[in-house]
C-alpha cells in the first residue's frame, strides 16, 4: 500500500527526480527495495544521520541539489527525518 501511495504522490507532484533519505539500518531492506520500485528515478542518500549534526544536514543538502532532486523524502527514525 505504501509503495503505491509513494508512487500516486510523486506522480502528483510531478516528481522527476527524488532524493530519498534513508536511515542507514534500512540499506539493503525489503523497506529500500519498496522505495526504489515505487520511484525508480530516485537518488537515495542512506549516510549515518546521528544526533544531525549540521555537517551531515549540509552534505544531504548538496547532494540532492547535485542529483537536481525535486522531491525530498525521509524514511527511517527521527535522525533521518530531522535531516
Amino acid at each position: 500500500v505504501l509503495v503505491g501511495a509513494l508512487r500516486d504522490e510523486a506522480a502528483r507532484l510531478g516528481a522527476g527526480r527524488p532524493f530519498v533519505l534513508l536511515a542507514r539500518a534500512l540499506q539493503g531492506t525489503p523497506v529500500e527495495s519498496g522505495l526504489r520500485e515505487a520511484l525508480p528515478t530516485c537518488v537515495v542518500h542512506a549516510a549515518p544521520f546521528e544526533h544531525v549534526p549540521p555537517v551531515a544536514v549540509l552534505t544531504a543538502a548538496a547532494a540532492a541539489a547535485d542529483c537536481g532532486a525535486d522531491l525530498v523524502v525521509a524514511v527511517g527514525g527521527g535522525s533521518a527525518l530531522d535531516t
